[in-house]
């Protein structure tokens, strides 16, 4: 796929663009040379990716431990297929060398393997409270997760705050970094097609990338960052 080939935004496993059809350059930065051109989403388009995630986590929370690590460690494999591509588009537009960003794209396929092969692991805790009681707790998700992701280091950033939260059974919105979006946005539409059957519909719909500058709308607070917490715990007697 060449640069001029690449989406603006993923929204519901959907090429779209923004709504106002607004764009804005992404220049090369060793050169300052205009290499694409990208939707600028707003509050609206973000919204939509918002939507978008929430649809499918109705679904997607109720999919088997097993088939989100399937999809997990699908997604692994195709990041290995695509590695030279990813790694020439990260190093293009954010500027690393081409060999720190073919390591970083192997150590996002470990992530997503890692995580698939935790997902059916999550377990709650039996709490004995005496004879006559059982009291026990299974762990909930949260819902939809929100990333924002630096210019340096995408990709790493989107596989360890990305595939924990799908592996617990959340579903991800994502903002590429306008620096340097272009990697990110291959890598939300070849995890797109990545999914293996019985789970297309929820992957499709969970990975949006709007590439915004603005601000948001109001909306419930979800956890990101690197590091997603565990889900949380349900007491139940």
């Amino acid at each position: 796929m060449s640069v001029a080939e690449l989406p603006g935004q993923l929204i519901g496993g959907e090429r779209v663009g923004a709504l106002d059809g607004e764009r804005f350059k992404v220049l090369d930065p060793s050169t300052g040379e205009h290499i694409a051109d990208v939707p600028r989403s707003k509050a609206v388009d973000v919204d939509r990716a918002v939507q978008a995630a929430r649809n499918a986590f109705a679904q997607w929370r109720h999919t088997s431990p097993a088939d989100r690590g399937r999809l997990l460690t699908g997604i692994a494999r195709r990041l290995r297929d695509q590695a030279g591509e990813l790694a020439a588009l990260g190093s293009l537009d954010g500027g690393l060398p081409l060999p720190a960003v073919q390591r970083d794209v192997e150590a996002t396929a470990r992530y997503f393997e890692y995580y698939g092969g935790l997902a059916d692991k999550i377990g709650g805790d039996v709490v004995p409270l005496g004879e006559g009681f059982l009291d026990y707790t299974e762990r909930q998700p949260f819902g939809v997760c929100a990333v924002i992701l630096p210019f340096n280091s995408p990709f790493q950033i989107v596989a360890r705050s990305a595939a924990p939260a799908l592996a617990a059974g959340n579903t991800v919105v994502i903002k590429a970094a306008e620096q340097a979006p272009l990697g990110p946005l291959r890598l939300a539409e070849g995890c797109s097609t990545s999914s293996p059957a019985s789970a297309a519909r929820p992957a499709r719909a969970w990975w949006s990338t709007p590439t915004s500058t603005g601000s948001p709308s109001p909306a419930p607070r979800p956890p990101g960052g690197s590091s997603p917490k565990p889900p949380p715990a349900t007491s139940r007697r």
